[in-house]
């Protein structure tokens, strides 16, 4: 199983502090690395094809994200199929996660079980590239 993570927030490259003489300069931050995770991406193999499924944690309305729950969540929308369209802010990750799990598993069909945003037929609008051919590589 492959799994990748979404997280909200970022890796924060520079931070401020003081050098020896009180001046504020930018110092490199070399931990804290990513946002706190707030989804899941999966990829279950079965068989002779590769099954993709996601999970979003809704931070909005308070919830915290649960790994475990998560990831149930997303393997049951891989291996059953879901006809719910993917979060629009997951749409970007999840295609370039299409590609990665392309080229983990070069001798499996990969299948998406969801929908793209319908803003987004195919793919990601702005990527100019179909995830259901895979003669193209966008990324």
């Amino acid at each position: 199983m492959l799994v990748e993570y979404v997280r909200k927030g970022g890796i924060k490259k520079f931070r401020k502090t003081r050098d020896a003489k009180g001046k504020l300069v930018p110092k490199k931050r070399s931990q804290n690395k990513g946002g706190n995770r707030i989804g899941i991406l999966v990829a279950v193999p079965a068989d002779d094809r590769v099954l993709i499924g996601w999970s979003l944690c809704n931070v909005k309305a308070g919830d915290v994200f649960d790994h475990d729950f998560g990831l149930s969540i997303a393997t049951d929308r891989a291996t059953k199929g879901s006809s719910a369209e993917i979060a629009a802010s997951l749409a970007k990750k999840a295609h370039h996660f299409v590609h990665r799990v392309r080229n983990y598993y070069k001798d499996k069909e990969v299948e998406v079980n969801f929908q793209w945003p319908a803003d987004r037929v195919g793919g990601p609008a702005g990527l100019g590239v179909n995830v259901d051919d895979p003669g193209q590589d966008g990324c």
